[in-house]
């Protein structure tokens, strides 16, 4: 899907929306059982749609926005709180604090 995703955008929406129904699937599920997904499994689902878009971001270089940023833009904001601990999303925080600490002086 991810891979069709790039040239459709009907898959974008799919995905972000069973990545929603796998983190909280409704009231018919206990709080216990949610989310429905492992965080190794959010974390596969993270480095398929990744691709190389993070390490340009990191690298502050140009990323056109395109499905797959799109892509991988909602997915991370419907997961991030599973995958905090990959070395990529540290390092994207790191360079977006010390950008941030630059602008700010």
């Amino acid at each position: 899907m991810a891979n069709r995703a790039s040239t459709h955008i009907d898959y974008v929406y799919s995905i972000e929306y069973f990545i929603k129904k796998m983190i909280d699937p409704g009231e018919e599920f206990p709080a216990d059982e949610k989310p429905i997904l492992k965080i190794d499994e959010f974390k596969a689902i993270f480095h398929i749609v990744k691709k190389d878009i993070l390490q340009r971001v990191i690298n502050n270089e140009n990323v056109n926005y395109t499905n797959d940023v799109l892509l991988f833009l909602r997915v991370l904001k419907d997961i991030a709180y599973y995958i905090m601990d990959e070395d990529d999303l540290k390092k994207l925080y790191k360079s977006t604090v010390e950008e941030l600490k630059s602008t700010i002086g």
